[in-house]
């Protein structure tokens, strides 16, 4: 859905990204989302570890998880 459907996945983002224009969301979703999920609905694993230890030490919290465990993988 994430790759196929843009268009949704969008709508989903601005539900929380609220304060954004929906060109912004898009770009957001062009440049950080999409390239790392490929049309099998499967992401980069080790894009996304970077992501969750990156994002948890600019936030000042622990990285608790891996992206294996959060993303459905089988």
């Amino acid at each position: 859905m994430i790759h196929n459907d843009p268009d949704t996945t969008v709508r989903h983002m601005q539900t929380f990204l609220g304060r954004h224009t929906a060109d912004e969301v898009r770009a957001h979703y062009e440049k950080f989302i999409a390239p790392y999920f490929t049309t099998d609905g499967q992401t980069d694993l080790a894009a996304a570890d970077t992501a969750i230890t990156t994002v948890a030490a600019e936030l000042g919290v622990p990285a608790t998880f891996t992206a294996a465990e959060f993303y459905r993988t089988a």
